[in-house]
């Protein structure tokens, strides 16, 4: 979805879910105006962390009996 101005908090408290691919998801999001707040350190640290897809799911277990 999209929306006509995003503001993306990138705060080091959260930095356990940063990475670029995050960064970058928010920022297009936005249409017309995107607006990221936090400090220097933080913003640079995400716009560097590239994460791998690692999925933590159980969806793996579970047993699915189509007709």
């Amino acid at each position: 979805s999209e929306v006509p101005c995003g503001v993306v908090i990138v705060h080091r408290l959260h930095s356990w879910m940063h990475h670029r691919g995050w960064l970058y998801t928010a920022a297009t999001r936005a249409r017309k105006t995107c607006i990221i707040m936090g400090d220097r350190g933080s913003i640079e640290s995400a716009a560097r962390k590239v994460k791998l897809n690692e999925r933590k799911t159980t969806l793996g277990l579970i047993e699915m009996n189509a007709p």
